[in-house]
């Protein structure tokens, strides 16, 4: 009887490469994922408009003075803002409010033409003071405006009506911008013979001011004429920019 015994083979695991080596081998395995494509979209922009009447008026005055020195232009430039502002204050307006917007002394420079080498000198200063009002007597901006004027203020700007609280006529401009990019999605999804699917994605903004030019009634005012002011309706606007999915 011999001694020896058969243990049988010895087993040793697969390392993990060599099996993925083998899955890739097999029939109807499949190691890569197909991707289906992406769904059709529908991009529109709507824009909806709402015409109101505005409760607010703003507007600058400024006055600008020059002098040889800094001291002499700013001098005359404060004794001339003292003097509008006290007149803006007299015309009659509980409502008003000012604001100094800016105040800016310049230096003024001259090249000396026959040497040109020379670097410029300066020659004098102008000094530059703007004051903001802002109103809600929309029928007495022209009398502020003619105050203004009639007190030293030589430049005024930046007219504008406006709506002290816009967010009502925000929301029907942002309702009209919607029905109106609904309108035209409906429309392009019907010609093109598909079904018009859910929102992916909607982004808008509103705009609740209109500025208003002031050219004609400085030359009114300056020609000795009551500065007219009509106040008309102001525009709300609303733009929305509307991603739909299609199907069918």
């Amino acid at each position: 009887m011999s001694a020896w015994h058969d243990r049988g083979p010895t087993r040793f695991p697969l390392a993990p490469l060599a099996i993925l080596g083998t899955m890739a081998f097999l029939p109807g395995v499949g190691v890569a994922q197909e991707h289906s494509p992406d769904p059709a979209v529908l991009h529109v922009t709507g824009r909806g408009v709402v015409e109101v009447e505005p409760d607010r008026a703003r507007l600058s005055f400024a006055v600008e003075t020059e002098a040889e020195d800094a001291r002499s232009a700013a001098s005359a430039n404060a004794e001339l803002m003292e003097a509008v502002i006290a007149a803006l204050r007299g015309a009659g307006d509980s409502d008003l409010s000012l604001e100094t917007m800016g105040y800016n002394l310049i230096p003024m420079y001259e090249r000396n033409r026959t040497n040109t080498s020379q670097p410029p000198r300066i020659v004098g200063y102008r000094v530059v003071n703007q004051v903001q009002a802002v109103t809600g007597d929309l029928d007495g901006v022209g009398e502020l405006v003619d105050a203004g004027l009639g007190a030293g203020s030589n430049r005024i700007s930046g007219l504008a009506f406006f709506l002290s609280d816009p967010r009502d006529a925000q929301d029907e401009a942002y309702q009209r911008a919607v029905a109106d990019a609904l309108r035209q999605a409906r429309a392009m999804a019907a010609s093109l013979g598909v079904e018009l699917g859910p929102v992916e994605e909607i982004r808008g903004s509103a705009n609740p001011e209109q500025p208003r030019p002031m050219g004609d009634m400085m030359m009114a005012a300056e020609a000795g004429a009551r500065t007219p002011v009509e106040a008309g309706s102001t525009s709300v606007t609303a733009s929305v920019s509307i991603r739909f999915r299609l199907g069918g």
